[in-house]
């Protein structure tokens, strides 16, 4: 992997990181904002389903992120993708 697969690579990965907090902040931003809403909302409380679903959703992104396996395995996915390529190429000599 040459400076520039590097960089590009590391890019990619700094853009996943801040893609991840962005959601967090507007989570927790918008969450309390809903449950004042509901708080003051005459009607059967709401806001739980709310937290439940996106909460989810919030975890789901985390483990997307900042888990081990989906590095490695995405390491292993472009090494074969390489190799295959490489494969194809040769062949076509």
């Amino acid at each position: 992997m040459d400076q520039n697969e590097k960089y590009e690579a590391a890019k990619s990965r700094v853009a996943e990181i801040r893609g991840f907090y962005t959601h967090l902040i507007v989570f927790a931003f918008v969450l309390p904002v809903l449950g004042l809403i509901d708080l003051y909302d005459d009607k059967s409380w709401w806001v739980h389903w709310v937290l439940l679903g996106w909460g989810a959703g919030v975890i789901f992104h985390w483990a997307r992120t900042f888990s081990s396996f989906k590095r490695s395995g995405k390491s292993r996915i472009k090494d074969w993708e390489e190799k295959k390529i490489r494969e194809i190429m040769d062949e076509g000599e």
